[in-house]
């Protein structure tokens, strides 16, 4: 009796029933089966591998990293830049009372906390004479409505169509200056004779200056417009992303 303590006793299978697959393996003082070391050993090693490959695919580490001249693809149908499908709210425009005329010819739609933060934006360049008159040049082409939008390519933060201008969605809760670049940045672009490369780096030059004159801290669009102008030949980089 002593010879079989701490092993699972065989069972007779004259009664044709199933095997048991625990049948000959230790067991516990429950008479319940003990796992082998080698398993055990080999589950335990398994996790640190688990951890890693879990924080690689939820960071995204190893990915290349997407080059500044080619985080706002080149426009696409009457869109400005390539943003997949686009989601928005439905709320009616409302006229904006702006700090300067050049923003009161816009009209701001969303919640009111959306209106408040877009029309902060749009205020915040009537103290910049150069960022009022691209304001001028954007509302003569109808684009006169500002509201934030979804769209699919989520890391795109601006665009606009035939009427809309439109800010990523996901730069709502942001401050209204760190979105003030951005219109600026718009407002140069879709007035341009051309939605090219050339016309993409004299947005980008508007961009950063108004990064320079109204953030302490830049973003993350003021970081991609020097990057591109501090390039050799920055139209060749733009080409090469796709624009004209």
């Amino acid at each position: 009796m002593a010879a079989l303590r701490g092993r699972r006793p065989r069972r007779s299978r004259r009664d044709g029933g199933p095997r048991d697959p625990y049948e000959g393996l230790p067991v516990d003082e429950l008479d319940d089966p003990l796992l082998p070391r080698w398993f055990v050993l080999t589950l335990l090693a398994s996790v640190p591998v688990a951890l890693v490959l879990f924080v690689v695919a939820f960071f995204g580490l190893g990915r290349g990293e997407v080059a500044p001249a080619e985080r706002r693809p080149p426009p696409t149908g009457t869109v400005s830049a390539d943003v997949g499908e686009i989601t928005a709210g439905e709320r009616e425009p409302v006229a904006h009372d702006g700090a300067c005329q050049e923003a009161s010819r816009f009209a701001l739609a969303g919640a009111e906390a959306d209106r408040e933060t877009l029309g902060g934006a749009l205020d915040a360049l009537c103290d910049l004479d150069v960022a009022t008159v691209a304001l001028a040049d954007l509302a003569e082409t109808g684009r006169t409505t500002v509201r934030f939008a979804g769209f699919a390519a989520s890391g795109v933060e601006v665009a606009s169509d035939d009427a809309v201008v439109m800010l990523n969605a996901r730069l709502a809760e942001r401050p209204a200056a760190e979105l003030a670049p951005l219109l600026a940045y718009e407002a140069r672009l879709v007035t341009a004779d051309r939605l090219d490369a050339r016309a993409v780096v004299d947005a980008r030059a508007l961009e950063a200056a108004v990064c320079d004159e109204l953030l302490a801290e830049p973003t993350r669009g003021c970081e991609d417009a020097r990057a591109i102008l501090a390039l050799e030949d920055p139209i060749a980089e733009l080409r090469a992303a796709g624009f004209d």
